[in-house]
C-alpha cells in the first residue's frame, strides 16, 4: 500500500498568493479569497465569509493570517496521518509464529500420490472385449503394476494399442483391468483366454461330438463334481459353466494329489478323479472349509489362509494350483458380467 503524498509545492504556491494577496493583487489564476461570496470547504464544512467592507485592511490582514494557519495546520495534521500510517505498516509478526510449510507440501504431495495412484499398483491384466454377433475375443496384456499400464495404454506406450486392436482413442472408454496376487497368475490367465475366440452361446454351438472348451460344475447338497468336458447337450440347465479355468489333463492329476491335503481340512465321504471329472461329496456340506472351496469354482475365490511351515513343497505346490484356478474362474466371471451388461 503506498504512503499518501503531501504536495508540498502546492502548499508553497498558496503562500505566495497569499503573501501577493496583501499586497493588493486579486488575480493569480483562482478566485480571490476576499470574494465575499467565496467559500472555502474542507474537513468537517469549513466556512469563511466576509461580510465587512473591503477597505478594512486591518480587518483583512488578520483574517488573511488566520487562513495561513488553518492550511499549515491542515498540513501538518496530513503529516501526523502519514507519520501514523508508516508505524503501522512497521508492525512486526510475532517471532514465534511457525507456519509449517512443510506440512503444506506433504498434503500437496499426497493429493498428487492419490491422483497418479488411480488404480492398483498391482499385478494383473489391462483387456478388452471384441464381441462379435456370436462370438467374442479377449484382448489384453500383462502387467506388472496395473496403475502405471494403465497410464501406458493411454499415451499408447510400447505399441500397447496395437496389442488391444484399438484403432482411436474413444476406444480406450472399453478398456478394463483385472487385479492378480502375482504376475504368474496373470500368465495364467494369458495362456486360456487372452487372444481366443470364444462363442458367445456354447451350448448351442457345441455337440455330443465336440464338448467345448469350457468346465462345467455340478453342485447340490450331497457334493460338488466338476466334468472337464460335459457331453449332456443340456448341461447349461443342469450345470455351470465356468468358462476355460485350465488343463484337463494337469487337473486330473493335480486333483487327484489333493485329496490328502483337502481330508485335513474338512471331512470327505467320497472323493474320485478321472480325465473326465472330478467328485467331491462332504460329510458336513455346511463345513466352512468345504464352502471355501467350493468358491474356488463357484465365485473365484482363493479363501484358505495357508502357512508356508504347514505344509510340504508338493502341498505348497498344490495350492498355487488352486489359486490359479481361482485366478482364472475369477477372471471369467468379469468377462462374462461386462458382456452381459454390454448394450
Amino acid at each position: 500500500m503506498d504512503s499518501p503524498n503531501i504536495d508540498i509545492d502546492f502548499l508553497a504556491k498558496e503562500t505566495l498568493a497569499l503573501s501577493e494577496a496583501l499586497k493588493g493583487s486579486e488575480d493569480f489564476g483562482q478566485p480571490s479569497l476576499f470574494d465575499g461570496d467565496f467559500q472555502f470547504e474542507r474537513g468537517e464544512d469549513f466556512l469563511l465569509r466576509s461580510d465587512r467592507s473591503v477597505d478594512q485592511s486591518s480587518e483583512d490582514k488578520t483574517s488573511l493570517k488566520e487562513e495561513i494557519e488553518v492550511k499549515e495546520s491542515s498540513a501538518q495534521e496530513v503529516e501526523d496521518d502519514t507519520a501514523l500510517c508508516d508505524s503501522l505498516f512497521e508492525v512486526q509478526l510475532p517471532q514465534d509464529v511457525d507456519i509449517e510449510f512443510s506440512s503444506v507440501l506433504e498434503e500437496e504431495e499426497e493429493v498428487v500420490d492419490e491422483q497418479e495412484e488411480l488404480f492398483p499398483m498391482s499385478p494383473g491384466l489391462i483387456f478388452k472385449i471384441d464381441a462379435g454377433i456370436s462370438t467374442f475375443c479377449v484382448r489384453g496384456v500383462l502387467c506388472h503394476n496395473i496403475n502405471e499400464s494403465v497410464h501406458g495404454v493411454m499415451n499408447n506406450e510400447n505399441d500397447c494399442w496395437k496389442k488391444l486392436k484399438i484403432r482411436e482413442r474413444e476406444e480406450l472408454s472399453g478398456i478394463h483391468y483385472f487385479e492378480t496376487a502375482s504376475i504368474e497368475q496373470s500368465e495364467m490367465i494369458a495362456e486360456y483366454i487372452l487372444n481366443k475366440r470364444f462363442p458367445l452361446q456354447e451350448e448351442m454351438v457345441c455337440n455330443l461330438s465336440d464338448p467345448g472348451f469350457s468346465w462345467w460344475l455340478e453342485s447340490n447338497d450331497e457334493g460338488m463334481k466338476i466334468y472337464f468336458k460335459a457331453q449332456s447337450v443340456e448341461r447349461d440347465t443342469q450345470f455351470t459353466r465356468l468358462g476355460p479355468i485350465g488343463d484337463r489333463g494337469i487337473a486330473s492329476l493335480k486333483f487327484l494329489k489333493c485329496e490328502p491335503m483337502l481330508r485335513r481340512l474338512f471331512s470327505i465321504s467320497e472323493y474320485s478323479t478321472t480325465e473326465k471329472s472330478f467328485e467331491l461329496r462332504p460329510i458336513n456340506s455346511k463345513d466352512n472349509n468345504y464352502l471355501n472351496f467350493k468358491d474356488i469354482f463357484e465365485k473365484g475365490e482363493f479363501n484358505f489362509e495357508f502357512s508356508s511351515s504347514e505344509l510340504t513343497l508338493e502341498q505348497q505346490r498344490l495350492v498355487i494350483f488352486l489359486q490359479e484356478i481361482a485366478a482364472v474362474r475369477g477372471f471369467w466371471i468379469s468377462v462374462e458380467e461386462i458382456l452381459n451388461n454390454k448394450p
